[in-house]
C-alpha cells in the first residue's frame, strides 16, 4: 500500500499516479460505484466493505478479526480488487470520474 491517504493509496496502488493526475472532484463516488455498484459479481458487498477499511487505514489483522476470516483472506480480497480496478475501462473511470463518465453516455 502507498503510504498516502485514502482514496489516493489506492489509486497508486491501481497504477494511477496522483502526483501528476488530477484527480475528478467525485472521486471517491466512482470508487465506491466500482466496487458496489458496477463490480458484476466480481466483489461482494462485504468484500468492497473490506478493501474500504483497509485503504482507511485498518490493519489487516483487524480487518481479518471483524469479518472472521484470516489475514490470508484479506490479502487475496486486496488482490482481487486491485486487479479488478486496474483494468483499463475501470483506470479510465477512476481518473475521469463518474459524473463525466454519466455525461458522457447521455450524449
Amino acid at each position: 500500500m502507498s503510504d498516502k491517504s485514502y482514496p489516493y493509496n489506492l489509486l497508486e496502488d491501481c497504477g494511477i499516479n496522483t502526483e501528476n493526475q488530477i484527480l475528478p472532484e467525485d472521486i471517491e463516488g466512482t470508487i465506491y460505484y466500482l466496487l458496489y455498484a458496477r463490480t458484476k459479481k466480481v466483489l461482494s458487498k462485504r468484500n468492497a466493505d473490506i478493501v474500504i477499511a483497509y485503504y482507511q487505514g485498518k490493519p489487516q489483522t483487524e480487518i481479518a478479526h471483524e469479518f472472521g476470516i484470516t489475514r490470508q483472506r484479506v490479502l487475496a480480497v486486496l488482490n482481487q480488487t486491485i486487479q479488478y480496478l486496474s483494468k483499463p475501462e475501470n483506470k479510465e473511470l477512476l481518473v475521469n470520474g463518474i459524473r463525466e463518465y454519466a455525461e458522457g453516455s447521455r450524449k
